[in-house]
């Protein structure tokens, strides 16, 4: 069974922000000046013959209650791919200059600035070494149809 005042904290928190608690002393728990400040009070149900639990204790139930009513972590993100190593980057700015010369992309001059960007974002991308290993058979399966063509 949920406590109800398990639930409301929780509601809070989401929809507030920070949740704060405070627990008092087991000889006397909180002072006024402290229990004035709090927005709402709970109390823990026990057993009349015990009528009180330690600190430890009442902080253990309370966490427990406040976890029931939470929702279950996210499950961990997969591992990363591998970042693609410099030898890859360059196989494929190689397979992309080469894509340029079999469709004439450059229309004047020797296209060396293009070059450059398109290295250039090619490195910024941070592409997994799949990923480019991909791109690069891709284009360069492009080149060779180009090159059959011509």
């Amino acid at each position: 069974m949920k406590r109800q005042w398990a639930v409301e904290t929780r509601q809070r928190a989401v929809h507030a922000g920070p949740v704060g608690l405070l627990f008092g002393a087991e000889d006397n728990g909180l002072s006024r000046a402290e229990l004035s400040r709090c927005h709402e009070i709970i109390g823990l149900p026990v057993d009349p013959t015990c009528s009180t639990l330690n600190l430890a204790q009442a902080v253990l139930l309370t966490l427990y209650e406040l976890q029931q009513v939470s929702p279950p972590p996210a499950p961990p993100a997969p591992p990363a791919e591998p970042p693609a190593d410099l030898a890859t980057l360059d196989q494929l700015s190689a397979i992309v200059d080469e894509l340029l010369t079999a469709t004439k992309f450059v229309k004047s001059g020797n296209g060396r600035a293009l070059h450059q960007r398109l290295r250039t974002i090619i490195t910024r991308a941070a592409r997994s070494q799949r990923d480019a290993a991909i791109i690069t058979a891709l284009l360069r399966e492009a080149v060779r149809q180009l090159t059959r063509l011509s």
